[in-house]
């Protein structure tokens, strides 16, 4: 069984030092925490993009995840940016389930 466990708060000086040691573990806990913890969602969802290019299936997940969370917690995202990136992994076996979730998130909380 899984246990949901809350993820550290993290500050934009943590994210870049994990992105600089690229620590697979630590960039996703970073930009879950960010995302989670109410980071400025202009700027997490330009690192969220630029993570999607991470050779790690791992970060790239945590940055579709990212995105959903910044749609869901701020109600604002680049919309027509973000979608892009996202319809784009529709056929990635290992992201187009979360890709779909965030997409879901987008439509349920970003106004047109």
């Amino acid at each position: 069984m899984n246990r949901y466990l809350e993820p550290p708060s993290a500050t934009r000086a943590d994210l870049q030092i994990a992105i600089t040691a690229d620590d697979p573990e630590q960039i996703c806990e970073c930009l879950i925490g960010l995302a989670l913890g109410g980071e400025d969602p202009a700027w997490l969802t330009t690192v969220s993009i630029d993570l999607l290019r991470h050779p790690s299936t791992e970060v790239r997940r945590a940055a579709v995840t990212t995105l959903g969370h910044v749609a869901r917690i701020h109600r604002t995202i680049d919309k027509e940016r973000v979608v892009r990136h996202l319809e784009s992994m529709a056929d990635d076996p290992e992201l187009s389930g979360p890709a779909s979730d965030a997409l879901d998130d987008i439509a349920m909380f970003v106004s047109s």
